[in-house]
């Protein structure tokens, strides 16, 4: 699913979101390309990260309250049309 979307002033773009199966993103990555409206561009960064565990409190059989982490069961990604690690030319 989606959770961000950026349209720059010059026509670039960054899509933020997250899966649940990371082998589908080059498909949907696929069919982004294939719009009409993204004709022209091409995507020059992925990147993919899994969030941190977050803590949560469970209680055991006694119901005792424990603190625990739990890791989201998603990949969250950032998908952009242009490369931020190298800084652009200027003339």
């Amino acid at each position: 699913w989606l959770t961000g979307f950026t349209i720059a002033g010059n026509g670039e773009l960054e899509i933020h979101g997250r899966v649940l199966s990371p082998d589908l993103l080059p498909s949907y990555i696929q069919r982004l390309n294939q719009e009409q409206v993204l004709a022209g561009r091409s995507f020059a960064r992925l990147e993919m990260s899994r969030p941190k565990a977050e803590p949560v409190v469970v209680a055991d059989k006694d119901k005792n309250a424990k603190k625990a982490a739990r890791a989201p069961r998603f990949l969250e990604f950032s998908l952009a049309t242009t490369d931020a690690a190298k800084p652009e030319k200027t003339p």
